[in-house]
């Protein structure tokens, strides 16, 4: 079994070669072993996944709890980046089964360009083999047979082609918005083919999280109230924007608007400065990203043929199996 696990810093999306997909927030923290969720004795749903995990030569396996809301806390240094592994192999327990899975990971481009990272990273995850077990899905053997390291713009711009293959035929930019950053790149096409045009290609420390972030640390200063991490965002996902402060009702939803505006405008400066006059010269410029579908409106004034990519938040994980030939379902309507 192929799959393709696009660790961001915000969300985790995975997708296996059968089309299977999962997605949860990037967080994760060590639990007590055993005993049941007080969710599940309330009958009500849980908030992310329960995970354990018995490396080769262990006795006994670590419980991890993954995808709850809250604080993200990745390293800059992506080898660095504790619980990588415990979001890989949560990923192939769910989606592959058991045996033997072929993993494609992805990058920022700024850390995939430098050689240590990307070996760093593969030799962290490759080989591994450990006892899995996911929420009630039984304990089963997993070895990481196989592990790929891809930048992730890439992905998405590769799945941007399978949808739509005349993009082949004029000079493209795109740009991939996550959480905490934001990938960008020109592929044009040369004599052997398709080419990223290697100067126009980069990271921006702008994503989608810095909105959440500057509204959490605003509300605290006006409020006297500490709002925690997570709290913005938690109130945009499951309470229609309003966040409660002292009893009184704040439209977050307003904010965040008002936000990814901001946002958006700080990622097309930093646009316009990277690509210069290639900008005037594009055939189509793509937006993805889990941030991708919130600034897209946004950035209409970059380029007259900004669009968003279908599919924006998986467009990396599914572009990591085109790259690697592995072909998935097309879900209907994307």
């Amino acid at each position: 079994m192929v799959l393709a696990v696009d660790v961001g810093y915000g969300y985790t999306k995975a997708v296996a070669q059968n089309g299977q997909r999962a997605s949860w927030p990037t967080t994760i923290r060590r639990r007590e072993p055993g005993g049941e969720r007080l969710s599940a004795a309330l009958g009500a749903g849980a908030d992310g996944h329960t995970v354990r995990i018995r490396p080769s030569g262990a006795t006994e396996p670590v419980w991890y709890q993954v995808g709850e809301t809250g604080r993200r806390a990745w390293a800059s240094d992506a080898a660095e980046r504790a619980g990588y592994d415990v979001q890989v192999l949560a990923a192939a327990r769910l989606l592959a089964g058991v045996g033997d899975v072929d993993v494609l990971v992805g990058l920022p481009l700024a850390l995939w360009t430098q050689p240590g990272q990307r070996r760093n990273l593969r030799d962290s995850l490759e080989g591994r083999t450990a006892i899995v077990g996911v929420d009630r899905e039984p304990d089963a053997a997993v070895t990481l047979r196989s592990v790929r390291v891809l930048p992730q713009a890439a992905g998405a711009f590769q799945y941007a082609l399978r949808k739509d293959p005349s993009l082949a035929l004029r000079p493209v930019g795109l740009i991939d918005v996550g959480y905490r950053t934001t990938d960008y790149l020109i592929m044009r096409r040369v004599t052997s083919g398709l080419a990223p045009d290697e100067a126009a290609c980069g990271s921006v420390d702008l994503g989608a999280g810095l909105v959440f972030e500057r509204i959490r640390q605003a509300l605290t200063e006006q409020s006297g109230v500490l709002v925690p991490e997570g709290a913005v965002e938690d109130a945009i996902a499951h309470y229609s924007g309003r966040l409660y402060l002292q009893g009184r009702e704040v439209d977050a939803g307003v904010k965040v608007a008002e936000g990814m505006r901001t946002l958006a405008g700080e990622v097309a400066e930093e646009i316009r400065r990277s690509w210069g006059d290639r900008l005037g010269l594009l055939g189509a410029v793509l937006v993805c990203g889990g941030g991708g579908e919130a600034l897209a409106p946004h950035l209409q004034g970059l380029h007259p043929l900004v669009r968003a990519v279908p599919d924006a938040l998986w467009a990396n994980a599914l572009g990591f199996l085109a790259m690697a030939g592995a072909a998935t379902p097309v879900p209907a309507g994307v």
